[in-house]
Formats: C-alpha cells, structure tokens, sequence
C-alpha cells in the first residue's frame, strides 16, 4: 500500500465487457456519427494528474495488462493479455475530481498538452504490447480508444457480465519508486 498523504499521478479505472462502443464524434449535418467499438475485453479509463511523467507509462501499463480480472468461460481469472481480449482507452478526466461543497474542481489534473502528450503514449504503449503478445496477435485483438480533450461526446455503450470495477492510481514513494493502490468498486 502506497503512503497515506502522497498525490497520485494516475487513476485508472478498469472494466471487463462483452461488448463496449464510445461515439468519439457526433453527427453532423450529412455525416453520420463516429464509434469505436471493441467486443469482449477490457474497457480501461484513465486519467493523469499534475506532476505526472513518462516515466509512469511502462509500469502502468505493465500492471493494468497484466492485472487477473477478466474472467474465462469457467470462472477462472486472467490477465486481459491471457484471455486474449481487446481493450477499449476512454480519456476520463473526472477520475481526477475532487468534491468541494456541491461542485466538482479538476485542479489536479494534468494540462491539456501534458495529458494528451501521456494519453498519446499510454495508448501507443498498450497497441504495442498487444502487438507483441502472441496470444492477442493470434487472436487479432485490437486496442480503440476515445479522444482527448473531447467533452462535447460522452456516449459510450458498456455491456458487462460482472458488475465490477478496479480502480487503479499511482503514486510516486519517497525513495522515487512507484506503488500501487487498488480499490474495488
């Protein structure tokens, strides 16, 4: 468990699915709208705060692929890269909100340009360890994800068969490392 009192530089929060899509852009006069959609796998939002560097990506998206939550035909619990699955990336700024009297304040999150520049890699880091997973590779497994910084859009169609939620945050120890904190939903 992480020290009380240290800021987290990531929240992520993980759900399985059987099938999710997000509208990533609304129709538009002639144009019809814009999904992504992934079937069984894992639908992971994620949320980056002030402070937080490059440097957090590897092991962050080390623990979420390798995490055992998604569940096989019987009952068993893999790793979203053993079942093999797909994984859906929503950029969710809210993880980072806090409560103050009856509003909401994003104060700790990350700047635009910061955010996108993690999102961008986190994404690019999660298709590449897809990629080099034979299991997913065979499988033709993709990773889709929403766009940063799109608050104009917030559809997105989750089926589930587990009620359950993981939410993940990093935070940096005292000696530098980085450590962990799960909380079920």
């Amino acid at each position: 468990m992480a020290e009380s009192g240290r800021t987290p530089q990531a929240r992520a929060l993980l759900q399985q699915c059987l099938h999710a899509r997000l509208q990533v852009r609304p129709a538009e006069g002639d144009s019809a709208a814009q999904w992504v959609e992934v079937q069984k796998g894992l639908v992971i939002y994620v949320c980056f705060f002030k402070g937080a560097d490059k440097e957090l990506l590897p092991k962050m998206v080390n623990t979420l692929l390798n995490v055992k939550l998604s569940e096989t035909e019987n009952g068993k619990h893999v790793s979203i890269l053993d079942l093999p699955g797909n994984i859906l990336i929503i950029p969710q700024a809210t993880l980072g909100g806090k409560v103050k009297g009856r509003n909401m304040q994003y104060h700790s999150n990350s700047g635009k340009e910061e955010g996108l520049e993690l999102y961008s890699q986190f994404v690019t880091l999660c298709e590449k360890e897809l990629a080099a997973n034979s299991k997913c590779a065979e499988a033709g497994v993709v990773v889709e994800h929403g766009t940063y910084g799109n608050s104009r859009v917030a559809r997105l169609e989750c089926h589930s068969n587990v009620p359950r939620l993981q939410v993940r945050s990093l935070v940096r120890s005292h000696t530098g490392d980085w450590m962990d904190r799960w909380s079920k939903r």
